[in-house]
Order: C-alpha cells, then structure tokens, then sequence
C-alpha cells in the first residue's frame, strides 16, 4: 500500500514531469530544424545516348561525322526534340564535349559558337518525335561543323543532351578519333 502524499509532496512530481516534457519538446524541435526536409527522389534519366563513327583515324580538315543513338529507357513513351533535317542534329539539342590532344576542350567553330554558345539566330524547325520504351532514335552530328578538329592529335568525344524529368545532362559514351596532317 502506498503511503497518501499531501498536496504539497505531489506538486515537486508534476512540476518535475512538466519539465523534462518541456526539455523533451525542446530538443525534438531543435532536432526537426538541424535535420535536412526528406527531398523527393530525382527521377532516373528516361534514355541513354551512344555514340560512333566510321571515322577513327582522318586526315586534318576531313569531315567527321558522329551518328548519335537515343534510347528510351523508361517504362513511357516519351516525346525527343529532333530537327526536320536529317544532318541537323546540333540544333537538335545535342552538345558535343570534345577534348584535344592536350586534354583541353577544342575550340568551337563559328558556327558551333553560333549553336552552342547562342550568338547566332537561327530559322529552322523541329517536331517533337514519340519513342517508345526500348525504341531507338538516330541522329547524324556533322562534328566537324562545331567544333574545329583541325590539329592532329587524338580527341576524345562525347556528346550530353538535357533530360527535362531528371533535369541533368545525360552523357553518352566516349569515343577517340585521331587527326593526322
């Protein structure tokens, strides 16, 4: 049996309980703002990019084209910016990232400064293309039109294209050509 505690004896308890839950309340809030808000996943990618040419070895000024293949690699049919023109695949939003023979990035021509860099108008149209889940689409990238590979050396090419569902670039594989004089 419990021994009655007067009015008096009960009050340091309760007082002692209100306490601790106010220093319990304390720290969890404290915890809740130094601890980062769960962000939603970004979304995967919803294609891939591989890249080739027949071109592995060319003389300095040749032209050297780049055939560029996307690949949905969703669960969706999704829609691919492409330009009506068949060769017009830098104004279809692919970016080439070539490196020179001394690891810098080669310089871009006129054009590929117009293109990529934005400091030119173009009148062209495109159309916005369906590709279903695991279909392929093909584009041809006339390399030598942006970007000047005209020293001999080995450059190493890529190519990346902006996914508007993940929002990043997705980059193809890597491919070496050597310039000779």
């Amino acid at each position: 049996m419990r021994p009655k505690l007067g009015k008096h004896a009960e009050q340091p308890q309760e007082e002692h309980i209100l306490q601790n839950l106010t220093l319990l309340l304390i720290t969890l809030s404290a915890l809740a703002v130094k601890l980062p808000a769960q962000a939603a996943p970004t979304p995967s990618p919803a294609y891939t990019l591989t890249i080739r040419t027949d071109h592995e070895m060319v003389s300095a000024g040749a032209e050297i084209r780049v055939e560029i293949v996307l690949m949905n690699t969703s669960q969706t049919t999704i829609l691919s910016e492409r330009a009506k023109s068949k060769d017009a695949a830098e104004k279809a939003f692919y970016i080439p990232v070539v490196l020179g023979p001394n690891g810098l990035p080669a310089p871009l021509t006129k054009y590929g400064r117009e293109v990529i860099k934005g400091e030119g108008t173009f009148i062209g149209s495109s159309a916005a293309m369906p590709v279903k889940p695991g279909e392929t689409q093909e584009h041809q990238l006339v390399l030598t039109n942006l970007v000047d590979l005209s020293q001999p050396g080995k450059y190493s090419i890529m190519v990346k294209r902006w996914d508007l569902d993940s929002k990043s670039d997705v980059q193809s594989n890597i491919i070496y050509v050597t310039v000779s004089k």
